[in-house]
């Protein structure tokens, strides 16, 4: 935790001011994240949701991570939703009147962003996204307010798609077999953020490092997984 919150990328963005969003969303998606783990306080997670959404668009993939989560957890579809149904109904509505609102206010939405965008754009997004935040994780330096987004090759942007389709499916199956979902909503907090982030560089030239906020959630998670069960790493994806 203290090297999530310490990292530059991170602290960059809260030294910003109009980075202050960024960590209630963080804030908000932790709370969400566990409230989830205690059954007498699942009916508080609509509320974490709907507050992560208030701050930041990006908040939205808190909830199908949780979902997945939840499915792993109970060990199949119909036995989450006999357990789960009321808190993904409350849920879901959160959503769609969050949707509906950023629509009747004229606001881009979420749902744009995610599907209003051309696949070429998409992927050369992702892939500068995955590229550039790799190298800045391990080597933070020559930080600004905004990275200047860098049109990348198809087939790269393709390669990096692969590579995330084969770590998430590798985290369902082992979320599946070991009935824990941590995994499987890690590997969606840093998949589905990077996606919805993966249009706005590329669409405004420009990219910010707060869109590493829950990718570096999503990892922290993966990464305590493995410690909490003294496993090594590798054997999360391919075990």
């Amino acid at each position: 935790s203290l090297c999530w919150a310490l990292h530059p990328l991170g602290s960059e963005a809260v030294i910003w001011l109009s980075g202050r969003f960024d960590a209630l969303v963080v804030f908000f998606v932790i709370a969400g994240l566990f409230v989830n783990t205690h059954t007498r306080r699942a009916a508080l997670f609509p509320l974490c949701l709907a507050l992560a959404l208030l701050t930041k668009e990006v908040g939205i993939v808190l909830f199908p991570a949780i979902v997945l989560a939840d499915v792993m957890q109970h060990g199949g579809l119909r036995a989450s939703m006999k357990s789960e149904r009321v808190k993904w109904g409350a849920s879901l509505m959160v959503v769609v009147f969050y949707l509906a609102l950023r629509r009747g206010l004229g606001i881009y939405g979420a749902s744009d962003v995610l599907f209003g965008i051309a696949p070429s754009v998409f992927l050369s997004g992702l892939a500068d996204l995955s590229i550039t935040y790799a190298r800045l994780t391990a080597f933070p330096v020559d930080l600004d307010v905004h990275h200047w987004s860098i049109h990348r090759s198809l087939a790269t942007g393709v390669f990096v798609l692969v590579i995330y389709f084969i770590v998430f499916a590798a985290s369902i199956a082992y979320a599946w077999r070991r009935k824990s979902g941590i995994v499987v909503a890690a590997c969606t907090l840093i998949c589905l953020s990077l996606a919805l982030a993966s249009n706005v560089g590329p669409s405004q030239h420009v990219f910010g490092d707060r869109f590493w906020a829950l990718s570096g959630i999503g990892i922290i998670l993966a990464l305590g997984e493995a410690l909490e069960k003294r496993m090594p790493i590798r054997r999360i994806f391919i075990s």
